[in-house]
Parts: structure tokens; sequence; C-alpha cells
């Protein structure tokens, strides 16, 4: 039995189906799960949660889930026999989790999670009333409805707890996986602040050695805050909390402030291609778009040469704002062009080469284009042939409903 389930929803169950005929209702379940599923489907998909990414809107594990269930009412079709709770049925417990964790992992949170699970009970009452004969019982119909709730509660009761364990698990992946970078700047500026206090102590104060070695405590300030920014939007949408502060913001402003992020030799080597879509004002949230922007340029800063050229251009498109970060650096094989989006990803070439990061800015970079209701990609010729981060957002805010 899972560990979640209680005796007092044991007996809840066996009180209520006790004495009733449940296979009309496991029939139902059967012969109309494509409907359930269909009508599931179109009430999840008109919910605020799935208003920006459309495409989260799908069965996943729920035809599974209206399977065990209806199992489990077949397995209790006799009025005689002793009724298992179907809290206790591994398939239930098991399509339940399932379908928490795959929600999870798109970054929805459990108010979202649990509304889905909400639907499908509605949904299910929906087409029971509309499909079981009228002659049968009313008590038969009522207990039998009872204990598809039940089954829907318990189904929902486990999947919190599910997801409950996984954030703690993410967020302990979180501390593990970020610490040591988070340290690395930490201890660059500590470092150049001993340097700074030995140059200021000698006379005459070498004023060159002095401006270098603060210069690169400011850069590892600016990385410490750019990787801070980071950690803080990956863990928001891991967790399905990303709230965003919209008003007019203007994209050619935005990148401008991006650009003041990155230190001064880094800021050198941008050529910004055209006028910025200098007309383009959206409803979105500037400090978190201004976050993506710096994420991408310090990528392109990371992975090509110290001296190659990065182009940044935007364009209005189709009611929306187009926006290309371009370098010339190692370029990526087409397989890894969609996976460095997910958490924690980073593709073989940056680790053979050491290069610093935890795979958290483009998962950060694609959780918060997204709740613009916008896409991002990336798209390369290939190994050391450079890439480019592409960012469309519309300008009208989207409609949540």
């Amino acid at each position: 039995m899972p560990d979640h389930a209680t005796p007092d929803v044991e007996t809840r169950i066996e009180h209520l189906a006790s004495g009733t005929d449940l296979r009309p209702v496991a029939d139902i379940l059967v012969r109309e799960r494509t409907s359930i599923v269909g009508g599931w489907l179109q009430l999840a998909a008109r919910q605020p949660f799935h208003a920006d990414r459309p495409e989260r809107a799908v069965a996943d594990h729920i035809p599974v889930l209206v399977d065990a269930i209806a199992s489990v009412l077949a397995r209790n079709a006799s009025p005689n026999d002793d009724v298992a709770a179907p809290l206790e049925d591994a398939a239930v417990a098991g399509a339940a989790t399932a379908h928490a964790q795959v929600r999870f992992e798109q970054g929805l949170g459990p108010v979202a999670i649990a509304t889905e699970f909400r639907l499908l009970r509605q949904e299910i009452s929906r087409v029971l009333v509309a499909h079981l004969e009228d002659e049968l019982p009313t008590t038969d119909v009522v207990k039998s409805m009872m204990v598809v709730n039940d089954a829907l509660d318990g189904a929902t009761m486990l999947a919190l707890a599910a997801l409950t364990d996984r954030i703690e698990q993410v967020r302990d992946e979180f501390l593990a996986t970020t610490l040591h970078d988070v340290r690395q700047p930490i201890t660059v500026i500590e470092g150049a602040l001993v340097l700074a206090a030995r140059w200021l102590g000698r006379r005459p104060i070498d004023l060159e050695r002095l401006t270098d070695t603060l210069d690169g405590a400011l850069l590892a300030t600016q990385e410490m805050s750019v990787l801070v920014d980071t950690l803080a939007d990956a863990s928001q949408i891991a967790m399905g909390a990303i709230e965003l502060d919209r008003e007019p913001a203007a994209i050619n402003r935005t990148v401008m402030t991006a650009l003041e992020m990155l230190d001064p030799v880094s800021r050198a080597r941008v050529v910004l291609d055209g006028d910025l879509a200098r007309d383009a004002v959206g409803d979105w949230d500037s400090h978190a778009l201004r976050r993506v922007i710096t994420n991408l340029l310090t990528n392109a800063v990371k992975y090509s040469a110290a001296d190659a050229e990065i182009k940044v251009r935007a364009d209005e498109e189709d009611g929306g704002v187009h926006l290309r970060v371009s370098d010339r650096g190692m370029g990526l094989l087409p397989e890894e062009q969609a996976v460095l989006f997910q958490r924690y990803s980073r593709t073989e070439e940056v680790r053979a080469r050491g290069l610093p990061g935890v795979g958290l800015g483009l998962y950060a970079c694609r959780g918060l284009v997204e709740a613009h209701g916008g896409r991002i990609w990336l798209e390369s010729e290939g190994r050391d042939r450079g890439t480019t981060a592409h960012v469309v957002l519309p300008l009208a805010p989207v409609d949540a409903d």
C-alpha cells in the first residue's frame, strides 16, 4: 500500500461501495475514454497556466489514469465482493504521479497540477451523468460517482505528495550544483580586494595595477550578479512560480541595458546590426528580458574567441519582435540545439574545454521568454561555425482567456 494511503480513506471507500454494482460505471469509463480525455484536454487548454505554452496541454498519463480507475471498478464488480480502495492500486498511483512529474518538469506548479485533476473529475462526472441508464438505482449511481471522486481525490493527493518530494530534490540539486559556481566569483573578488589593498599600501601607488585589479573585481561582481539572477529565475521556473511585472518596454532600451552588464572588453566586441526595432514597445517585464539578453550575450562571449565579433539585431516581424544574438564561436551539433534548454544541460564540447557554467542559463531564458508568450531557439551550421540565438516576443499581451 502506498505510504500516503490512510485507513480512513479505505474505510470510506469500502462503506460507499458496499452493496453497489460498479460495473456500469466501469463500462462507461472504458467505452467513453476518448470522449473523457478529449473533453478534459479542451478544458485544460483554456486554463491560464497553459495560455502561454499551449503545447503543454496534452494528455500525458491521463488516459492511463482513466483506464486504471476503470480497472479498479471492474475488479469490484460484484456487490458481494470485498472492495479495494483505488488509492491502493499501483496503476492509479503510478499514472497520477507520472502525470504530476511531467507537468512539474514542464514548469507547472502544484496548484495548476491539482486543477488538472479537478478538471478530470469534472469531465468524468459529466460523461457519467450523460451515459448512466435512468433505471439504475439512484443509490448505486451516487455511490459509484463518490467512489470515482474518491479515486481522483486520492490520485491528486498521491501526485502532490510525490511532487513535494520532487521539489525538495530539485532544491537540493540547485544547491549542490551551483554552490561551486557561486564561490568562484566570490573568491576572485576576495583576491582582487586583497591585491588592491596591497597596491594601495605601496608608494608610489601603481595606479595601472590597481585599476586592473579593481576591474577584475568588478567583472567578477557582474558575473556573480548574472549567476544569482539565473539561479533565482531557474528556481522559480522549476517550481512553476514565475511571475512577470509587465509594463510598456522598448526592446532597444532593454538591449542597451543588457549591454551595460558586460565588462568593457566584452561590450566592445558587440556590434548592433540595424536600429534594434527602435519603435517596438511591448507589454513585457523589462528586467526579466534584460536577464535573458544578458545571458545570451554572456554565452556568445564565453563560447567564442576573445577577438570574435558578436552581432545583435532586432526587427519587427508579424506583430512581434525578433531578436538575434549571433557569435562566431564553437557552434552546435544538430542534436544539441534543442536539449540545451533542458535543466543542467551542457554539450560534451563545453565540458571537454572546461568552460564554467551549470547548464541553467538557457533553461531560465526559455522559461522567461515563454512566460511572455514568446519563443526561443538556437541555430548553428555545426561545430566551430558559430551560433545564433533567436527570441521572438509578441508586442501585444497574450490573452489568458
